[in-house]
């Protein structure tokens, strides 16, 4: 019997967030699967090295590759004390990536994986026709959403694409609605049409090395290479694989780089299609019993996890008959509100607050209409800086005869000056591109809680 059937003890562990009981007595259990499938099946690979778990809990290429050697070295060394030679070991070996959305980066990561195991390979004196390693990926569960989830159909043909690229024995797609529901027919099929597209409409089978020769991969993957093997030894140097993971030590780094990529995407500086940009607030969604909680050891935290919770929050408040909605006061004509009144209607649409904009308010009695018909809770101001200047200066007038004073914003990144000018006429705070936009969002949505 050919083909692979194995279980990666350690990442089972980490998925769980059990790993501080990993002991002897799994290992030896391990192990003596191992020979027992050895013995019925000498062509089957059992040997499983599973670097997903850490993928999904937000680590990067350079952790990825310098976990899949370390695991790697930790059960060839398990089972050399069995008296097993390193080239039997080696026949066993499949290592199992997952991918995730940045496409030349993923490419080089394979890449640079196979690079430095030819290292412990030769390390270990392998004959060349032992330095193959059996590659297997795939799709990130990391960078998928719940909110408008065709979109993970490109994020999947994209990873799947890099995946292929980068030289993978075995490729597995996830369905585009396995964030949030039990794949069905539809999206089995379709996640299986998009590897038949890669290989029978792209070609990619074609080709025995599409990557190769590019100087921009190439010099990316020895940037990899060279940083994971540094932290590969590192790694080493405190004990191993189980000693790092026991204290903690890679998931606290682990946690370093998701804190970046959270905080990316909750800037806005990374962008997630139909989560923080470009929002349809008329698609339904469908939202998971629960949302992951985010621990050290927890194997899945997707990035959009934040804003689909917000979602969640606002459609709540939809059921309870509060629908949160703001109002764009657009000072001028169009090319002076328009670049920021957009820029705050996506802003405001990522937490699922609807925008409604005024008709060019070119005085404050224009402003005063507006304000008296719609009577919202919440309200941005939208022009540019000269605009604010003119109308806001008058301002204040209007907001003292007011009763009723709303939450008002001001659109922009403006000066602390004119900021503080701003505030002391009634403007409450700002929206801008620098802001952390989960933060910003779940206490605007704390003004239609409180109704």
């Amino acid at each position: 019997m050919n083909g692979f059937v194995g279980t990666d003890i350690i990442s089972r562990k980490i998925a769980k967030g059990d790993i501080v009981n990993l002991d002897d007595r799994e290992l030896n259990e391990w192990i003596i699967q191992i020979k027992q499938a050895d013995n019925e099946f000498p062509k089957l690979k059992t040997i499983l090295i599973d670097t997903a778990p850490y993928h999904n809990a937000g680590a990067n290429a350079i952790q990825e590759i310098a976990i899949a050697l370390a695991e790697s070295i930790f059960y060839i060394e398990s089972l050399k004390d069995e008296q097993w030679e390193p080239e039997r070991i080696a026949e066993k070996l499949v290592f199992h990536f997952s991918i995730g959305a940045n496409f030349f980066m993923e490419i080089a990561k394979l890449r640079a994986f196979r690079r430095l195991w030819s290292t412990v390979a030769n390390a270990y004196q392998l004959p060349k026709e032992y330095q193959h390693v059996t590659t297997s990926a795939e799709t990130s569960s990391l960078t998928k959403s719940i909110l408008d989830p065709y979109v993970n159909l490109l994020r999947a043909g994209n990873e799947a694409f890099a995946a292929v690229i980068g030289g993978i024995d075995f490729l597995h797609v996830a369905a585009f609605d396995e964030a949030y529901a039990e794949s069905n027919e539809f999206s089995a099929r379709i996640a299986r049409n998009i590897q038949w597209i890669l290989r029978e409409e792209a070609h990619l089978s074609k080709v025995i090395d599409p990557a190769g020769g590019s100087y921009y991969i190439e010099s990316l993957t020895n940037e990899i290479a060279s940083k994971a093997w540094e932290l590969f030894q590192l790694i080493d140097a405190k004990g191993g694989i189980i000693d790092v993971l026991k204290s903690d030590w890679i998931q606290d780094e682990i946690n370093q780089v998701l804190e970046k990529r959270q905080n990316a995407i909750a800037t806005g500086k990374q962008s997630l299609i139909g989560t923080n940009v470009y929002v349809n607030l008329a698609e339904p969604i469908t939202f998971p019993a629960e949302f992951h909680k985010h621990n050290a050891n927890t194997s899945v935290n997707r990035l959009s996890e934040p804003f689909e919770r917000l979602r969640k929050k606002s459609y709540q408040l939809e059921q309870m008959g509060v629908s949160p909605h703001a109002g764009m006061i657009c000072l001028g004509p169009l090319k002076d509100h328009k670049a920021r009144a957009d820029f705050a209607t996506g802003f405001l649409a990522s937490g699922g607050i609807k925008a409604t904009w005024s008709k060019e308010c070119m005085n404050i009695d224009d402003m005063q209409t507006f304000m008296r018909e719609t009577n919202y809770s919440y309200y941005c101001v939208c022009g540019n800086d000269e605009v604010y200047q003119l109308f806001l200066g008058k301002y204040e007038t209007w907001f003292s005869k007011n009763n009723r004073k709303p939450i008002i914003d001001i659109v922009g990144n403006i000066t602390t000056e004119l900021f503080s000018q701003l505030k002391n006429k009634g403007i409450s705070g700002s929206i801008n591109k620098n802001q952390n936009r989960i933060e910003k969002l779940t206490a605007l949505l704390s003004l239609w809680e409180v109704e």
